[in-house]
């Protein structure tokens, strides 16, 4: 089912809100990265990254907001890099990878008892693929041999995805009925600036 809701205008308030969640994202990404060594980096980094798109997703409920968030956190972590990327590859492939997360959401709109499936398999689909789009930006050799290291580096991704964006969703699903909640969707979403 088409979620043709999700096509509306981005306010400036929710710019603001999209990019204070990617700066606090961002900040953990920085503590996480002087503190833990690569594999857990990478784990606790998705997880960060995972929680901080869907806050945007769930609480702004518009198409692009997750490409918007997923750009100002690949630029606030121009240089560094907690998963393996950095630079103008990082933004490149933080954008694509967001990118096939936004069709999927807009194209399957699957609710399963308050639980997204529709943003947890995007999710999902979309960090799994950012590094099969970093090999390919790095060179399309790795795709042809499809190493045994990138293979783990797949299964690890989409299983702390995966688990990420469920315990996610569970938890968005316990808040998102709370007063303060509703009160601040409603602030976002409403007129003006």
């Amino acid at each position: 089912m088409f979620a043709i809701e999700l096509i509306q205008g981005i306010k400036i308030k929710q710019l603001f809100f999209t990019l204070f969640v990617a700066a606090i994202t961002s900040l953990f990404f920085y503590l996480a990265d002087y503190y833990l060594p690569p594999t857990p980096l990478l784990i606790i980094s998705l997880f960060f990254l995972v929680a901080g798109m869907n806050i945007c997703v769930d609480m702004l409920k518009r198409f692009g907001i997750a490409t918007i968030f997923m750009f100002f956190v690949a630029m606030f972590t121009f240089n560094l890099a907690e998963l393996g990327l950095f630079n103008w590859n990082k933004v490149i492939t933080y954008v694509i990878a967001i990118i096939i997360f936004e069709v999927i959401h807009l194209i399957f709109k699957i609710e399963l008892s308050s639980l997204h499936l529709d943003i947890i398999i995007g999710t999902t689909i979309s960090f799994t693929s950012m590094f099969l789009v970093s090999a390919m930006l790095l060179s399309q050799t790795v795709l042809l041999v499809f190493s045994s290291e990138l293979i783990n580096l797949l299964i690890l991704t989409f299983s702390t995805s995966i688990v990420s964006s469920t315990i996610f969703a569970l938890i968005w699903g316990k808040l998102s009925t709370t007063k303060k909640i509703i009160k601040f969707e409603a602030y976002l979403a409403s007129f003006g600036r």
